[in-house]
This record gives structure tokens, C-alpha cells and sequence, in this order.
């Protein structure tokens, strides 16, 4: 996950959504979200959107670094460019840019745009190309009696997503994970283009579970296995604490995600050789608030 590796950008055009989404809760959904977005940055601007209440929100407690937060791009006035990446946070030694609520926890909860489409919007104010959103959505309770009205299914259908569905391997975190995806195949969302993920726990993914793991391979675009990997936690997302089985799988992420993406739209990444775009400061533009609170995150 370090930073010197050249590696070929995507091209100038390119966007990308990943709502990361959980098939149970406590399923490692910020963790994939952080691995996530740590491998994209490399390929192209790219801001986490922490689309959680603050009570259920863990990347306070992570160590960020600036970033006046969500509380500062008001719904209700014009902004520039520069005024929501100000609002961004870095962690990862600068890597990863984090869009979240920065104030103190006693303060009352921000009123977050329910709107799914709201979030990518803000990313592309931002400038950022790849928006990867730690959701704090459970898959199979979201979508209940609601199907393609809920935000489960809103995140899943937006433009240039590859949602990533996470799961624990545990017996309880692949039936979740079963149940997650029999849901969405009754409300007829876009599994092809879905990636499941199996987060290790403790003592590693039993026997009984890989043949469940195994039937599900096929009903989506993809799976990924991301090892239990204690130290990245413990030691305060230092990437030098990180096993080799933890980078490598964070390696296979960012890959089946453009992967996944290009059989939906075609060749995303640039000519071999060509380092990812960086953000350009001086770029500033005004964007005029046009449908009110509800289309971005507001403070109350």
C-alpha cells in the first residue's frame, strides 16, 4: 500500500462508485472501504465517503489528519472546489482523503443526504474521479418490503458503480452473506457487476463455510478473500505492521474492481506507463446549490 510503486492511472475520463455495503453487521465494511480506496488512489483521485451517522461511524476513532469536515459544505450556499476538499480529511501518511464529520461527538448528528446519488455528486465537486462509500447499510434488511426503492438498491444502480458487498467468514457472515444476495436477485440488481468479499475473523474461515463460499462464486462478479489482519487496527493503520497476505489482497481488490467495472464499460485504465492524474489545486469551480438540504450533507 505504499506509495512508490509507479502503477498505470486511469484515464482522463474515467469515474467509478464503490458502495460498500454489508451482508451483516460488524462484517469489516470500513476496513474494505479504507483497503479500498488506499489501492484506487493510486489510480486516480479518490475521497472515502462516510455516509454513517456519527454513533455508527468508526473513522472518528481512526487517526485522520485535517479536514474541516462534512459540517463545513452546507447544502443551502454555493461552493467552490477548494471549499470541499478543505473539508477533507487525509489518513494513510496523505494517501487516502476522507470525506466525514470531524466535529466533537457531543455535538447533534449532521443530517446526511438520504439520496445515494448526493454523495458521488459531492465527490465530483471535490474533484475526486473514485468515490468509495463506507455506507453503514446491512444488505438484506435495507432492501425488506422496499426492493428497488431502497438505498441498498439506489447505491447499487447508480451510474459507474461496482457496489462491494462484505461479509464475515464465519458460518453466520456467509449465510448472511447467502440471504444478502438472494435479496438482491429478487429485486433483479446487478449482481455481474457486484463484488463479494470475505473478511477473515479470528481463527480463519471454517471448513463447512468454503463450500457456501463456493456456491455463491458464481452469482456474482466476483469474490475476494481479505485475510484477518489484527495489526492494521492495533498498530493505527500503520501500512509498515501489515501482513504480506493483507497488501496482496488489497492488491486483488483494487484490480477486481476495475476489472469488474471494465467488463460493464469498457477499458478505464490509461495506456501502460501513464501514472494516475493528480488533482489539480488551482482548479476552482462554482457549483449552485440547485434541490435544497436533501442533496447534500447539511449541518443541522
Amino acid at each position: 500500500m505504499g506509495r512508490s510503486a509507479p502503477v498505470a492511472g486511469l484515464h482522463s475520463g474515467a469515474r467509478l462508485v464503490v458502495p460498500v455495503l454489508g451482508a451483516a453487521a460488524g462484517c469489516g465494511r470500513s476496513t474494505v472501504a479504507l483497503l479500498a480506496a488506499a489501492g484506487l488512489a493510486r489510480l486516480a483521485p479518490t475521497v472515502v465517503l462516510d455516509c454513517a451517522p456519527t454513533a455508527l461511524s468508526p473513522w472518528r476513532r481512526w487517526p485522520l489528519t485535517g479536514g474541516t469536515g462534512l459540517a463545513s459544505v452546507p447544502a443551502d450556499r454555493s461552493l467552490h472546489t477548494g471549499q470541499v476538499r478543505a473539508a477533507a480529511s487525509s489518513c494513510l501518511d496523505g494517501l487516502v482523503q476522507v470525506l466525514t464529520d470531524r466535529r466533537p461527538w457531543s455535538q447533534p448528528p449532521l443530517a446526511l443526504p438520504s439520496a445515494p446519488s448526493a454523495w458521488p455528486a459531492l465527490a465530483g465537486m471535490g474533484g475526486w474521479r473514485v468515490s468509495v462509500a463506507d455506507t453503514a447499510l446491512t444488505v438484506a434488511d435495507d432492501l425488506g418490503d422496499a426492493g428497488v426503492r431502497s438505498r441498498t438498491a439506489r447505491w447499487m444502480l447508480l451510474e459507474r458503480a461496482v457496489p462491494v458487498i462484505c461479509a464475515p467468514t464465519s458460518r453466520e457472515g456467509l449465510e448472511a452473506a447467502a440471504v444478502a444476495i438472494a435479496a438482491a436477485e429478487s429485486a433483479g440488481l446487478p449482481l455481474q457487476r457486484c463484488v463479494l468479499v470475505l473478511v477473515g475473523v479470528a481463527g480463519g474461515m471454517p471448513r463447512q463455510c468454503r463450500a457456501v463460499a463456493t456456491m455463491l462464486a458464481p452469482r456474482v462478479g466476483a469474490v475476494v478473500r481479505v485475510p484477518h489482519c489484527p495489526a492494521w487496527r492495533a498498530h493505527a493503520l500503520r501500512t509498515d505492521r501489515l501482513s504480506r497476505r493483507f497488501e496482496a489482497a488489497g492488491s486483488q481488490l483494487t484490480d477486481t474492481l476495475i476489472t469488474t467495472a471494465e467488463r460493464s464499460w469498457g477499458p478505464l485504465r490509461a495506456p501502460a506507463g501513464t501514472a494516475a492524474t493528480p488533482e489539480d489545486p488551482s482548479h476552482d469551480d462554482l457549483y449552485v446549490p440547485a434541490g435544497g438540504p436533501a442533496d447534500r450533507p447539511a449541518a443541522q
